[in-house]
Parts: C-alpha cells; structure tokens; sequence
C-alpha cells in the first residue's frame, strides 16, 4: 500500500482517543460512503472505505505491521460495527487470523475542541486486538475532511495564542533553524528530510523548502530589526516546529 503521510495528524505515542470528546450523533450511509477516511504518521498509514453495498475494507501498514481486512458494516445508534469476512496480510495477500488485524470493531465521529487540523475524527477501535495500530493501541483515528479548521480561527495550541493557517503550503526563503518554542531563545532543533536516513540530518533548513503551515502566533515579535509573526509548520519528517516569519512564505 502506498504511504500516505497525512502531516495534519500527530499521534506518534499518543493513544488516539485520549484527547477526543463525546461522540457525536448523524452517522447515516451518506456519510461514511461520501467521506475519505485516512490516517497517517511519518511511519505509517491507513484507510477505510465504505461502499453503498454495506462492505467496507481497512487497510494499514507500518514499519513492523502490515494488515487487510474486507467485510460488511452496520449502522446503530451512530455506530459502525464493523465484522470482517476476510482478513490478510495486505491486499491479495495470505489470510490472517482476524485477532492480528483490526478484525471486529466500533467506529464513531469524535470532536476535538482542542485540535488545529479538524473539529472531527472518525474513529474505528477493535474490539479484540489492542495492539491493532501499535503497542497498547487500538484505534485507527482520521479526519473528517469537511471539518478542517479554517484559515483565521483562533486556538490556543500548548499555552500559545495561535491563528490557524489553514494547511496551505509554504516555502523557505532562506536557510533558517526551526525552534522548539516561538521564541529565538527557544531550543533550536536539527532538521530531517526523510526518516531512517541519517545523511538527511541538518542544523537548518535549506532555502526553498516546502513546509505546510499549520498557525501563526496571535502577535507579532520582535527579533533584532525584524517584527514579524512566528509559524508553527510541519516540514520534512518533523511535524509542529517553529520558524520566524522573516524566513518563510505562503506559496
């Protein structure tokens, strides 16, 4: 399966429903047959689709763990139960156990009242593998693509007052570090293009890279002849860093 690196989603070593809400209410056949349901890490990736047939497939795949499951679903009180027919190792591949895949799971639409990237999740949880996703981790958690927060909303992202930029992308335009912290006293991180690839590490950001802006600070700050605002940017294998608004432009 292809990689799908979905940089608006970060939940490397975070259980994927501690930080979600009540569920809400309005899952019909329309919704899950209309919507792309996709998840993604810098290491992994997955997705479910529905069809208007009542079959469903769920893929994943990671460094360590790879899995296909195929079957039907069903609708209750704003549930999807899912019941797999055939679970395997990847598309057209050897068939599994269903206890080593996502095999019988309950999905809901979650809110999140905190995130940056969207208002709602679709998340699908097995109900007998715990360690579906990855160690202690059950569920599989995408976005509902019709939530995405817009460009211009106010949030408060760790203790910072941040405008969203609304995902578009953007560009360095010189070579510049990327921070900790929106702060030039803030620790300045080592940058990495691609994973597992030690040669990509490096002290800054080379000019002319692309990054996805995810916010900005609310205010702008004064860094020696400069004011500008800081952004917060996921850019090549590092996600949610900070680079000074001097160095960096929407495309």
């Amino acid at each position: 399966m292809k990689k799908i690196i979905i940089a608006a989603i970060v939940i490397i070593g975070v259980s994927s429903a501690a930080f979600l809400l009540a569920g809400d209410a309005g899952i019909d056949q329309n919704f899950l047959t209309n919507n792309s349901f996709k998840y993604g890490t810098v290491i992994s990736s997955g997705e479910i689709i529905f069809q208007n047939d009542g079959t469903y497939s769920i893929e994943y795949g990671s460094e360590g763990m790879n899995w296909y499951d195929k079957g039907a679903y069903s609708i209750k009180k704003d549930n999807v139960h899912l019941k797999p027919e055939v679970c395997s190792s990847h598309k057209g591949g050897d068939v599994i156990d269903c206890s080593g895949s996502m095999g019988e799971a309950v999905c809901s639409v979650q809110s999140d009242a905190t995130s940056i990237y969207y208002y709602k999740y679709f998340v699908c949880t097995s109900q007998k593998n715990k360690n579906a996703i990855s160690t202690n981790v059950a569920s599989m958690t995408c976005p509902v693509e019709n939530s995405k927060i817009k460009a211009g909303t106010s949030k408060v992202y760790k203790g910072i007052s941040v405008v969203t930029m609304g995902q578009v992308k953007g560009s360095t335009t010189t070579s510049v570090k990327i921070r900790e912290k929106p702060s030039i006293n803030s620790k300045s991180l080592e940058y990495t293009k691609e994973l597992f690839a030690p040669d990509s590490v490096q002290q800054s950001v080379p000019a002319n890279t692309e990054v996805v802006m995810i916010a900005r600070t609310r205010d702008r700050n004064k860094v020696q002849n400069w004011n500008n605002y800081w952004y917060l940017v996921n850019v090549g294998v590092m996600n949610e860093v900070w680079i000074y608004g001097e160095f960096v432009k929407v495309k």
